[in-house]
């Protein structure tokens, strides 16, 4: 079988912050889990591996270790890690955040929006607290998107500390509609008092006008698709 090392790695996509002179500089990353076979996000393996808890807890071991080293390595760096409500189905997720606790203040776990299967609804509570207890801060990704809605953000807003909107799923909307909708979540991010990303940005002018709408925390390819990030 082949090792973890064999099948997937990490790269870094950097979270920037823009200017109004339109400079910017990486505030953090987002880490990514890639496939080396695809080199994309092996969803049909980490679906299966979420089904074996030993083949799990393997998996987020090696996921702990491997970026326990690069906070090592880059001490200057925060990250952002992308967590489903299912993973708090297994300790491996459990013993991934002790590993990661005394690099707390560096790490954001970002909730995703996927809707649980298997853990159930009185225990989400209990994933919340369980993360803020350790000192991380938690993002919820993809806003207005399945499960991360304005509804959740009212139910966890003490323990929510940014909010992100990826342009990728509203790629649909006109210009003047999408314009509304991302007026509205910047709103409700100042209204909340929660930092406010607005990911999947591929060009120059959608970075000025975000920037114009006092929105300067920025991510997309515009800014790197990713590296392996060397801090030498």
């Amino acid at each position: 079988m082949a090792t973890m090392n064999e099948q997937f790695y990490l790269v870094y996509q950097p979270i920037v912050f823009v200017s109004e002179n339109l400079e910017h500089h990486t505030r953090e990353y987002e880490v990514l889990l890639r496939s080396r076979e695809t080199h994309r996000f092996p969803k049909q393996i980490f679906d299966k591996l979420l089904r074996s808890e030993t083949e799990y807890s393997a998996f987020m071991l090696w996921y702990a270790k491997t970026l326990e080293q690069k906070l090592i390595e880059c001490p200057e760096i925060s990250v952002s890690v992308n967590i489903q409500l299912d993973q708090f189905c297994h300790e491996g997720t459990r013993h991934f955040l002790e590993i990661l606790a005394p690099y707390a203040t560096r790490v954001i776990i970002e909730m995703t929006e996927h809707e649980p299967q298997f853990l159930e609804q009185e225990k989400i509570d209990t994933c919340f607290a369980q993360i803020r207890a350790q000192g991380f801060l938690i993002a919820l990704d993809d806003v207005n998107t399945g499960r991360n809605n304005l509804q959740l953000l009212e139910q966890y807003a003490s323990e929510v500390y940014r909010l992100k909107f990826s342009l990728l799923h509203f790629k649909e909307l006109s210009p003047a509609n999408l314009a509304s909708l991302l007026e509205g979540w910047r709103h409700v991010a100042k209204m909340y008092k929660k930092e406010f990303v607005v990911e999947e940005i591929e060009s120059s002018c959608v970075s000025k006008y975000l920037s114009e709408q006092g929105i300067c925390l920025q991510q997309g390819y515009l800014f790197g698709k990713g590296s392996c990030l060397s801090c030498e």
